[in-house]
């Protein structure tokens, strides 16, 4: 009986020890678990689906390079720049915009910004106030903007064409066509390079995305979500040692 009783307390013993080390090894990976967890529960009142990653080397992390960004078109005061396939005025994104940009100037109380297929009017402080297509007869292709009295001038591989007041008329080869003062990149302040650079790879990763990542493990790739399917088997494992050993210490 002495001896039984010997056994039985060795095997509890080592039982409450492997417990002991599992629960340390699940240690961290519990903590990241119910943090991560409390978090993604309270997103939508935190707004982490809004809210974007800026420090450097998490973005490193995710691949999101850093965009080659030296210049932009001056309008009036402001500054029309391309980054990646995005258009900014300023250091603000212009909604629905991308590339490849053009030209932009300023015209009167109008900023006019040449990108991709379209023709945007903002007005001098960046607000929307159309966007031109085709279907409003802005010629196709267009690959540089200029000024001829005071009327924007559109080169295209087909020739220049000469817009009215209202954008509605377009008329090739103007007369004064050599007069025409077509915009040029321009280098851009190194303050608003930093900032577009900034802006650009923090628009990438929202602060909810990251802690999904974190939560399943996918932040480290495949590696990640072993570790986490493996750290799952160590609570699982952890809780029913726990169990064992509550209900063998009753028995004594």
């Amino acid at each position: 009986m002495v001896r039984h009783k010997k056994y039985y307390g060795l095997r509890l013993r080592s039982l409450f020890l492997w417990h002991r080390y599992l629960g340390l090894a699940a240690a961290a990976f519990v903590a990241t678990l119910a943090v991560s967890g409390a978090l993604i529960n309270y997103s939508d009142d935190l707004q982490l689906s809004k809210r974007h990653v800026q420090t450097e080397w998490l973005l490193n992390w995710y691949g999101i390079a850093t965009p080659s960004v030296t210049a932009g078109y001056p309008a009036g005061t402001h500054w029309i720049a391309q980054v990646g396939e995005r258009i900014y005025f300023d250091a603000r994104e212009i909604e629905d915009a991308t590339g490849p940009l053009h030209g932009a100037t300023q015209l009167a109380d109008k900023v006019v910004v040449a990108a991709g297929d379209q023709l945007l009017l903002l007005t001098p402080q960046g607000e929307a106030i159309d966007r031109l297509d085709s279907a409003e007869g802005i010629p196709d292709a267009v690959q540089a903007v200029g000024v001829a009295q005071g009327n924007i001038v559109l080169h295209t591989p087909h020739g220049d064409y000469q817009g009215d007041d209202q954008f509605l008329v377009w008329r090739t080869n103007p007369n004064d066509t050599s007069r025409v003062q077509w915009t040029a990149a321009t280098s851009l302040p190194d303050a608003l390079r930093r900032t577009l650079v900034q802006q650009y790879r923090g628009a990438g990763v929202t602060w909810e995305r990251l802690l999904l990542d974190m939560h399943s493990g996918r932040l480290f790739g495949a590696t990640g979500r072993t570790t986490m399917s493996i750290a799952a088997v160590f609570m699982l494992l952890l809780a029913i040692s726990g169990v064992w050993h509550f209900f063998q210490r009753r028995r004594r």
